[in-house]
């Protein structure tokens, strides 16, 4: 974000170009809780300690 930042001033072209890269990053984080579900117990992917979709969105639009 931070190169994005210096190379692109205006914040809605900094929007366009990082909504793909955000909606693939949570993607793979489903596909990825998906795997996890399918393959490991509850307690142990709480362990892990993932986030939840809404808090990696969350973190995700704080960058901008």
């Amino acid at each position: 974000m931070t190169k994005l930042m210096l190379y692109l001033q205006n914040p809605s072209t900094r929007l366009i170009i990082f909504k793909p890269i955000k909606s693939n990053i949570v993607e793979a984080h489903i596909q990825l809780q998906s795997l996890l579900n399918s393959e490991y117990s509850a307690e142990e992917i709480q362990s892990i300690g993932m986030l939840s979709i809404s808090d990696l969105q969350s973190q995700l639009d704080s960058l901008l």
